[in-house]
């Protein structure tokens, strides 16, 4: 059986971090965000693996990317990517797949196969994200899977946004583009739903970013006995010794190995304007208890 651990967040949760934690265990593999692999097959070439490498030449993802390159010679989704998230969206709430979705299920069974064959590990870690490509997963017959829904506080997830796009004042800070901000702070409700959905369906824990910073030792060997991982003191001392990883796609950092120190990143305290602060503080405050609200109701 299939053995899959799926990381869902919004973006900038820090799922790539978590991921290439997991994959640095005995017996487990972190491949990224494993869901854009269905999206262009010409992205291939011009994508590095985490190991460094081109995808193109990795040994790892030679048999694993003639599976979506077979999947595309069945389906022509170039350029329609949006068709794949509509046939998710439908997989996600139950629907019997047509003949074309049947395709997809299939192709996303034999990709988890072949990456789990080329990697020699019991369980794969996959950091997509996104919901409804994990209910995507949990249609596969043949798999276990765990899935991890990864809770960032809403204010560092707004100021990530934000701060890859504007350029900083002379004194360092810089101000939030506040109808963004709104925008942001919805989709992050609206992911975060569809991840407690998507948990409510089966097997899942959920993990607050800022405890995991805070104390990674305790957080990660629960996160280990919840996903059957062999697990010991990893995180000790607040530090994580990082592998190399086979990720397809994620944040720059997955190409970060040896030793690492864990801490939050409150840069969305210091670096912004007292102002967007202010309003950033006003806006979020309502979401700030919503993960608590969810243990709540079960």
């Amino acid at each position: 059986m299939l053995q899959i651990v799926y990381i869902a967040a919004a973006p900038r949760s820090g799922t790539t971090l978590l991921g290439n934690i997991l994959g640095s265990l005995p017996s487990v593999a972190h491949v990224g965000e494993l869901d854009l692999v269905w999206r262009n097959p010409q992205d291939y070439d011009e994508r590095l693996c985490g190991c460094g490498h081109p995808l193109a030449i990795c040994p790892f993802w030679n048999d694993a990317l003639d599976v979506a390159r077979s999947f595309h010679s069945q389906v022509d989704v170039s350029g329609h990517y949006n068709q794949v998230l509509a046939w998710e969206r439908r997989i996600a709430h139950g629907a019997a797949p047509s003949a074309q979705e049947q395709v997809y299920l299939e192709s996303i069974t034999e990709m988890y196969r072949r990456v789990t064959e080329a990697s020699g590990a019991r369980v794969i870690v996959d950091s997509s994200k996104r919901p409804h490509y994990g209910a995507c997963l949990r249609r596969i017959p043949s798999a276990d899977v765990r899935v991890l829904h990864l809770v960032r506080d809403p204010r560092a997830f707004v100021y990530s946004r934000q701060s890859r796009l504007k350029a900083a004042r002379p004194d360092g800070r810089f101000a939030l583009d506040m109808p963004r901000a709104a925008l942001d702070l919805y989709r992050w409700r609206r992911i975060n739903r569809e991840a407690a959905g998507l948990a409510r369906r089966g097997a899942s824990m959920r993990v607050q970013y800022e405890r995991l910073m805070a104390d990674p030792e305790r957080v990660l060997g629960e996160i280990a006995a919840f996903s059957n991982l062999e697990v010991d003191g990893l995180g000790q001392g607040g530090a994580v010794d990082l592998a190399t990883s086979h990720t397809f796609k994620g944040n720059k950092n997955r190409f970060q190995t040896g030793e690492v120190r864990l801490a939050e990143d409150l840069r969305w305290e210091r670096e912004l304007t007292p102002l967007s602060e202010g309003a950033l503080r006003v806006l979020a405050a309502p979401l700030l208890a919503w993960p608590l609200a969810l243990e709540a109701a079960g």
